[in-house]
C-alpha cells in the first residue's frame, strides 16, 4: 500500500471536507474584480498594530518619533505581505503537485478550492507589496532537511504549512480588527482571514488524522525525533 494513503477512518474528515466544499462555494466575493485599490495609504496612521511590531517591549517603541514608527511599521508590513507571497508560493506547488494523487484522493476537491483562493491572496499581497512599497522582499527561508520516509515528509510538509497560517491568521485577526490602522489595511487583513480559517480546519484534521498513522506505525523514538 502507497505510504500516503489514508487508513484511519475519514469519515468526519469527509464530512469537513464536504462542508469546507460547501462554504467555499458560497462564498462569491472576487478579489480580482471587487478589491478596490486606493491610490495610496492613509498617512498618519501606522500600516502594522503596534503590539505586532518587532519593536514592541524594546526601547526603540518610546524612543522613535511618530513618524519613525510609521515608516518602520509600513516596512515591517510590506515584510508581512511579502512572506505571505513567498509561503503561498511553497504551498501552491507543493499542493498542485498533489492533485488527484495516490493518497489524496478525498482531499483532491477541496484541494483545488483552496488552491484557487491561495491564488488569489498571493495575487492580493504581492500587489500591495509593489503597489505602495516597489518591491517583495526576497525568500529568507532555511532550506528543511530531507526525510526518507515519505509518509513523514508529507507529515512535515502539511504540518509546516499549518503553523505558517495559523501565525498568519493571528495577525490577521489582529490587524483586520485594529480601528488605529488605515481601513484598506484592515480589510485586507480581514478578506484573508475569511478564507484562511477554512484552510486551517482542513489542515488540523488532516495532520491529526495522518499523526495517528505514524504512531501506529513507527517506533515511538522516531516519532520523538520527527
Amino acid at each position: 500500500m502507497n505510504e500516503l494513503v489514508l487508513t484511519k477512518d475519514t469519515t468526519k474528515f469527509v464530512k469537513t471536507l464536504n462542508k469546507l466544499i460547501s462554504q467555499t462555494n458560497a462564498d462569491t466575493y472576487d478579489p480580482f474584480k471587487e478589491l478596490v485599490w486606493p491610490e495610496y495609504i492613509e498617512g498618519g496612521k501606522l500600516w502594522m498594530s503596534l503590539d505586532l511590531m518587532s519593536i514592541h517591549g524594546t526601547r526603540f517603541e518610546d524612543e522613535l518619533s511618530q513618524e519613525q514608527l510609521i515608516e518602520l511599521s509600513k516596512w515591517e508590513f510590506i515584510n508581512f505581505c511579502s512572506l505571505n507571497v513567498t509561503g503561498i508560493r511553497e504551498l501552491l506547488v507543493e499542493m498542485t503537485g498533489r492533485l488527484h494523487t495516490v493518497g489524496f484522493e478525498i482531499l483532491s476537491e477541496y484541494l483545488h478550492c483552496l488552491i484557487a483562493e491561495e491564488n488569489e491572496h498571493m495575487w492580493y499581497f504581492s500587489k500591495f507589496c509593489l503597489q505602495y512599497g516597489g518591491k517583495i522582499y526576497p525568500d529568507r527561508a532555511l532550506a528543511i532537511a530531507s526525510l526518507p520516509e515519505a509518509d513523514i515528509a508529507n507529515f512535515m510538509l502539511f504540518t509546516r504549512i499549518l503553523i505558517f497560517e495559523e501565525i498568519v491568521d493571528f495577525y490577521n485577526r489582529k490587524m483586520g480588527k485594529d480601528q488605529t490602522l488605515p481601513k484598506f489595511i484592515q480589510d485586507i487583513n480581514w478578506l484573508h482571514h475569511s478564507d484562511e480559517g477554512r484552510h486551517i480546519t482542513y489542515g488540523r484534521q488532516y495532520i491529526e488524522l495522518v499523526f495517528q498513522q505514524l504512531k501506529d506505525k513507527y517506533p515511538e523514538q522516531r516519532i520523538l525525533e520527527v
